[in-house]
C-alpha cells in the first residue's frame, strides 16, 4: 500500500485524534448506547475507542466529528451541562472535558469561516471565553483581545476578527458593534454559547456568521 505523504499523514492523524477526544469528551453526560445510536456505532466499538485501545479509521472519525460537531448535537450537550451544574455557566468551565468539548466545536466553525482568508484578532466577551480562545489560538495566526482593553493600540493594524463569548450580553453587543465602526472592523464570526438577544446579534452584524447555542 502505498505510503500517505507526510501532510496527509498529519491530518488524517489530527482528524483521528479530535474524534477520540471528542468521544471522551461527551460520555460524562450521554450514555454508550446513546451514543451507539447516535453514531451507529456498536457500544463495544465506542468503549474501546474511549478507552484508547483502538483508533477510528479516517471515514469514521470523520462520522464521528460530523455528528458530534453538529449544532444540534452540540446544542443538546449544552444543556445537558448546564442541567448538571444547575445552570451556572461559568463553573462549567472548570470542567476540562466540557472546555475540551466546547473548544473543538468553537474552533471547527471559526476555521471553517476564516478558510482563505486572514484573521487578525480573536476578541473574546468574558473569561470563560478566554479560555476557549487560548485553546483555539495554536490553530490560527491571530492575536487575543478583551473587550473593554481592546483600545486604539491594540487594533491599530487590526481589520478582520472573530468574537467569542460565553455570555453574549446586549451590553457586549453594543460595545461590539461601536468597535467595529470606530475601528472599521471585519468581523467573520461570533460565536457565543449563550446570547441574551440573538435578533439583535443577527441585526447588528449581518455580515458575520453568528453562532449561539442557546436559546
Amino acid at each position: 500500500m502505498q505510503e500517505l505523504p507526510l501532510g496527509k499523514r498529519r491530518l488524517e492523524l489530527s482528524l483521528k485524534l479530535d474524534a477520540l477526544i471528542a468521544l471522551r469528551s461527551v460520555k460524562r453526560f450521554f450514555t454508550l448506547r446513546e451514543l451507539s445510536e447516535l453514531l451507529e456505532l456498536p457500544i463495544s466499538v465506542i468503549s474501546r475507542y474511549v478507552a484508547g485501545e483502538v483508533s477510528p479509521s479516517k471515514g469514521t472519525a470523520s462520522r464521528i466529528l460530523g455528528s458530534l460537531m453538529s449544532p444540534s448535537f452540540t446544542r443538546n450537550y449544552l444543556g445537558r451541562a448546564l442541567e448538571r451544574v444547575g445552570w451556572d455557566i461559568n463553573s462549567l468551565f472548570k470542567d476540562p472535558a466540557f472546555l475540551t468539548f466546547m473548544s473543538l466545536y468553537f474552533r471547527s466553525e471559526l476555521l471553517k469561516s476564516v478558510a482563505g482568508s486572514r484573521l487578525d484578532l480573536i476578541i473574546v466577551c468574558d473569561e470563560p471565553s478566554g479560555l476557549l480562545a487560548s485553546a483555539i489560538l495554536p490553530y490560527v495566526d491571530a492575536g487575543i483581545s478583551y473587550v473593554g482593553s481592546s483600545g486604539s493600540k491594540d487594533l491599530k493594524n487590526v481589520k478582520t476578527v472573530a468574537v467569542l463569548a460565553a455570555y453574549l450580553s446586549k451590553e457586549a453587543i453594543n460595545e461590539l458593534r461601536n468597535l467595529r465602526s470606530s475601528h472599521n472592523l471585519r468581523v467573520v464570526i461570533i460565536e457565543a454559547l449563550i446570547a441574551e438577544n440573538p435578533e439583535d446579534l443577527r441585526n447588528s452584524f449581518p455580515e458575520a456568521v453568528t453562532i449561539h447555542l442557546l436559546p
